[in-house]
């Protein structure tokens, strides 16, 4: 680097009396030189919903930080116009990507000098995941061109400690959990021995248990019905890591395990997904009018395996005898994943679907692509994974997407979770891997807004074509090149909206879902949907109708112009709607997206409402309901769909989120713009009578008595077009793959709870407390531990819950919100013991503890005091 900004240095010459001349060089910093330290000061700044932040950059080198550079990073908040304070500038290129420059009062920062600016952002900060992150820094060289970016690895953060650091508001009322509130909360659990908790999650519908225990080793025959082949060898392969040996399939019947296909009603009516399973000493046999039930009944038998059998492999497995019949609820247990924000590869997806087939889940939800990226090839259109798949630092986004989420400036997908793709044969290989486990996979193609990777990258194509072959460049164009509306989207883009007036947009998606259509055939499955997205587009508002998407846009004004039906830039949105679903009915493909597709937005006497849109209701328009924020008024969206007539999927973000943070504690990562989401939040969740959840905002205030009357309440009609319930992780914050495992569990086992069994018979908070007493033992007592051992890698990052404690009478009394965990404690963080009964501590001490799984993984270490 020295060599590369020899041109830079600075020799500064002064004349002794005598005209001798001495000449100082300077050498320039590096980058390895440079250190960035951030602190948010404070939430409420001048007493608005801002926060205070500060930046210094420290230089530690011999040599000086001259103007010739440019920092540049991501952070989700948006700047406050002309909140910057100090020798540098600060400007939003797009999105959540931001640069620092030098200001004209900028000189130098000298060896072991330092720079420090402030600056005030738009909302509250009360998180890591919130600090600014993926700093790098671009040095020009004299004529001014910008030499490779460099990154800025010394970077450190100023922990959250103060109440106007960690209160969104001065009436913020939910409090950072400590070890002694966790104590508290965990009094309600007790320790359950075995028998007094659930047997399998999610819980039967009946289960008894009978005398003996069947015995399953080598000798062991699975028996099966000729259409069951691909559940017997399922199964087969299941138990081949337990008993190191493969047992015989063979088409029939006989003693063993067997598997039998044969008519098997619950409520007097077939249901798809029901079983019944009897284990005696003699056999095992599970009945099913359908694969899928088969399949569930075998996840049932795999989950009364005990976990020592797992973790030993002793060659023979003995399972209790018991008398099942099980059906599920709802016929839609869907998980949702975001591979576009940050990517995550074909070995976490298929380990994700091992593990939401063992809990019955049977919907996954592929986000495949975003304004930050396209991640699936699709042939006929290569620009999309060649620019679209890939973030980096790019002069004009001619060959990549901008640096997002943290991404850094590389696009090297072994070392940035910015970039990546499937392959088509990548996406064949997960699609049947999911067949195989009876998971249904939704590809979404989330249009028309959250559309950037794909607009980005079809801009690349008009530009390699634009001169050699004219119509081949606008063939596929999703932008008009002239629109210049102005809006800003919740992600902050202002250029993420196709133009849905354009034609070559339509062409565009017949062409993809035609090479995804392709896929599933070519893995010998039926697309029966996709999701079209269709949320958070920017419209103009009654408010500022002079801004948002579409409103100046020339091809879109003379569409509306010719048209006797679309004649407001919002309207587009329905149009947009029409066709895609045309193009997807056309091919017997359900169009599903989130909540605005069965929604109209309009104007009643100067007043915006929204209600059903009654149009898509017979064109077989599946809404997920997502925006039900307690405490917002709009908790009741989904129902008002159901009752209506559309068939709907309930995604609700205060439960079902999983990209919400767990509570307020400051480390722990993820959002909360929906308030916080933890694991009862999602046990908790009664999805056909969500009233009886809400009780607080997302701020912590108890919401009004008579708040649910204005609430609309499910018919019998609405209940029946209640499909079921989705967990949600988008991925923003999600970088690799334990920290999504982490996020993910065992919220998914509360989820598949919620989405087999449907709402609990518990009505008062004592049978509540009884339920969820059992539920958290099985988890620590069979789930968790067993998760250890059920994927390929032997291995599951799911959150350890942190231990409660309090010191109370000169004793440390300690405990878990799941049992089954040791917990350790220690005076120093060095010598750790046991902790089994309260023991006695001296005053003025800090006691420290950490939780242990089975396998020793560690939760962080918490402390509490002696005061």
């Amino acid at each position: 680097m020295i060599k590369k900004l020899f041109f830079a240095f600075l020799i500064a010459v002064s004349f002794t009396a005598c005209n001798e001349s001495k000449v100082k060089v300077v050498l320039p910093a590096k980058a390895e030189d440079l250190s960035v330290s951030y602190e948010m000061v404070s939430n409420t700044y001048q007493g608005k919903d801002q926060s205070l932040n500060q930046f210094t950059i420290q230089n530690k080198g011999e040599g000086e930080l001259l103007s010739n550079w440019t920092i540049y990073f991501n952070q989700t908040r948006t700047l406050v116009d002309k909140s910057v304070k100090g020798d540098v500038n600060i400007t939003r290129i797009n999105g959540d990507y931001y640069k620092i420059e030098p200001a004209k009062s900028y000189k130098t920062i000298p060896a072991k000098g330092k720079l420090t600016f402030s600056f005030s952002t738009d909302a509250w900060i009360i998180k890591n995941a919130d600090f600014p992150c993926g700093f790098y820094i671009v040095f020009k060289d004299t004529l001014g061109k910008d030499l490779a970016p460099e990154i800025l690895s010394d970077v450190t953060y100023a922990p959250l400690t103060k109440p106007e650091q960690v209160n969104r508001i001065p009436a913020d009322s939910i409090a950072v959990p400590t070890c002694e509130s966790r104590y508290e909360n965990n009094k309600i659990i007790s320790d359950l021995a075995e028998g007094e908790y659930c047997p399998i999650i999610p819980t039967p519908s009946s289960y008894k248990k009978e005398n003996g225990e069947f015995k399953i080793n080598a000798n062991t025959i699975i028996f099966y019905d000729k259409t069951l082949k691909n559940e017997a060898l399922y199964l087969q392969g299941a138990l081949k890591k337990l008993l190191r040996s493969e047992l015989e399939i063979r088409e029939g019947k006989g003693t063993g395990i067997e598997l039998r296909i044969g008519a098997l009603k619950l409520d007097n009516k077939p249901k798809e997904g029901a079983y019944a399973m009897h284990l005696s000493d003699k056999d095992v046999v599970i009945s099913a009018s359908s694969p899928s039930g088969i399949f569930y009944g075998i996840q049932s038998l795999r989950a009364l395996i005990p976990v020592e059998s797992y973790k030993r492999n002793l060659g023979v497995v003995k399972v209790a005898a018991a008398q099942i019949t099980d059906a599920p609820k709802f016929e839609y247990r869907g998980m949702f994943l975001d591979v576009a924000r940050n990517f995550h590869s074909k070995e976490s997806v298929l380990k994700l679907l091992e593990l939401m087939s063992f809990y019955k889940l049977n919907k996954f939800h592929f986000h495949l692509m975003d304004d930050e990226g396209w991640r699936i090839e699709i042939k006929a259109l290569p620009e999309l994974t060649e620019v679209g798949s890939k973030r980096g630092h790019t002069k004009d986004e001619s060959d990549m997407l901008n640096p997002t989420c943290g991404s850094g400036p590389f696009a090297d997908a072994a070392k940035s979770n910015g970039s990546g793709f499937y392959t088509k044969e990548d996406f064949i290989e997960i699609l049947e891997y999911a067949a195989d486990r009876h998971i249904e996979v939704i590809p979404e193609l989330d249009f028309p807004g959250h559309a950037r990777a794909a607009i980005i990258s079809m801009k690349a194509r008009y530009n390699k074509y634009i001169k050699s072959d004219p119509a081949k460049a606008n063939e596929y164009l999703l932008n008009d090149p002239n629109d210049a509306s102005k809006y800003s989207t919740e992600q902050h883009y202002n250029d993420n909206v196709i133009c849905v007036a354009q034609e070559s947009v339509y062409h565009f998606l017949d062409t993809v879902v035609a090479e995804i259509s392709k896929m599933y055939e070519d893995a010998g499955i039926e697309l029966k949907m996709v999701h079209i997205g269709g949320d958070e587009v920017p419209h103009p508002t009654l408010a500022n109708p002079e801004n948002g998407a579409w409103v100046k846009s020339p091809v879109c004004i003379d569409f509306m112009n010719k048209s006797d039906k679309y004649k407001n830039p919002r309207d587009l949105f329905y149009y947009y709607v029409s066709r895609f679903n045309k193009i997807l009915s056309d091919r017997n493909i359900t169009t599903a997206g989130w909540e605005e597709i069965g929604l109209l937005k309009q104007l009643k006497d100067s007043v915006e409402t929204i209600d059903p849109n009654m149009e898509f209701v017979s064109k077989n328009v599946v809404p997920y309901v997502w925006n039900t924020v307690w405490g917002w008024g709009n908790e009741d969206r989904g129902y008002k769909l159901a009752n209506a007539g559309f068939k709907i999927v309930l995604s609700n973000v205060s439960n079902l989120y999983f990209d919400l943070a767990l509570n307020k504690d400051p480390l722990e990562n993820g959002y909360y713009w929906g308030g916080f989401v933890d694991l009862k939040k999602t046990w908790s969740f009664l999805p056909l009578n969500f009233s009886k959840g809400i009780t607080k905002d997302r701020m912590g205030h108890a919401l009004p008595a008579d708040y649910m009357k204005g609430l609309e309440s499910l018919t019998p009609k609405g209940k029946n077009n209640v499909l079921g319930i989705q967990g949600q992780l988008w991925s923003e914050t999600v970088k690799g793959k334990d920290l999504m495992e982490y996020m993910i569990f065992p919220r998914l086992m509360a989820l598949a709870e919620r989405a087999w069994t449907g709402d609990p018979s518990w009505t008062s908070q004592s049978d509540e407390d009884i339920a969820w007493n059992k539920f958290v033992n099985t988890l620590g007592k069979r789930d968790l531990p067993r998760l250890e051992y059920l994927a390929k890698d032997n291995s599951v990052n799911y959150r350890i819950p942190l231990p409660g404690a309090k010191i109370e009478n000169d004793s440390l009394y300690a405990n878990m919100e799941i049992p089954g965990f040791a917990i350790m404690y220690s005076l120093d963080k060095k010598s750790w013991q046991n902790y089994n009964t309260p023991l006695p501590v001296k005053k003025g001490s800090a006691v420290f503890l950490k939780a242990l799984n089975v396998k020793g993984r560690e939760s962080r270490i918490v402390s509490v005091n002696a005061n």
